[in-house]
């Protein structure tokens, strides 16, 4: 499936370096992040476990938000010619769900200070 911005609900920015989603079995870099969610690439063996979480932990720029409810939104399965079934990555679009008034503020002040230049 292809997402573009025309696509979604909330218009979503690249994610700078350390933009991190955590679970207790891994850690995995934002893609992309915006007001309503974020994308993220899932190895094959991680989509599962994944799929099954209610709850993640978000590092954005130096701030940790703890037990963010999330839900997958889309999946856009992508292998490289030539790799194996287990190299396979997933595109996974990850929606907010019902996030606390300070988890929203914090969400949205990071994407200002990101669009300023500033995260």
């Amino acid at each position: 499936m292809d997402m573009t911005d025309e696509q979604r609900t909330y218009k979503r920015f690249k994610a700078p370096v350390g933009t991190v989603m955590y679970t207790a079995d891994s850690m995995r870099q934002i893609v992309d992040i915006g007001t309503g969610g974020f994308s993220l690439n899932l190895k094959h063996l991680d989509r599962e476990v994944f799929a099954q979480k209610k709850t993640v932990d978000i590092l954005l720029g130096g701030t940790l938000l703890r037990e963010v409810p999330v839900t997958v939104a889309w999946d856009d399965q992508a292998s490289s010619p030539g790799k194996n079934a287990a190299a396979k990555e997933n595109v996974v679009g990850v929606k907010f769900e019902n996030l606390t008034e300070q988890q929203r503020t914090l969400i949205d002040d990071f994407i200002s200070r990101h669009i300023a230049g500033n995260a």
